[in-house]
């Protein structure tokens, strides 16, 4: 009878340390997958900041390709933060309209010499 109970609590116990280990598996797993997903945000993040500071620095071709790099980037990504994607798209748009303005108007400017 002995012999029975004790097996019983032996199964029992090997059945505990799987889920443990099972439980202890999947925590790893998951914080890996966490750690690897803010490091990709944290790098589109550091991207979005080199380009705004091209920018912001008068080095419009430059931020351009740098934001459109961000994009690309970003659509690799199974996943991604959305806003910050939707804050470089604005960005890049109003960057191009702006560029193209001023070339035209240098354009024009060069035209209309007095």
């Amino acid at each position: 009878m002995w012999g029975v109970e004790k097996n019983a609590y032996l199964e029992g116990m090997t059945a505990i340390l799987f889920f443990e280990l099972l439980g202890a598996a999947m925590v790893a797993f998951f914080g890996l997958v966490f750690f690897l997903r803010q490091r990709k945000k944290s790098d589109l993040f550091n991207r979005y900041c080199e380009a705004m500071q091209a920018e912001n620095n008068g080095e419009e071709e430059r931020a351009i390709r740098l934001y459109r790099e961000a994009l690309s980037r970003s659509q690799k990504m199974a996943v991604g933060d959305k806003k910050l994607k939707n804050s470089i798209e604005e960005r890049l748009k109003t960057l191009q309209i702006s560029t193209e303005f001023s070339r035209s108007f240098q354009q024009l400017k060069a035209i209309v010499k007095p």
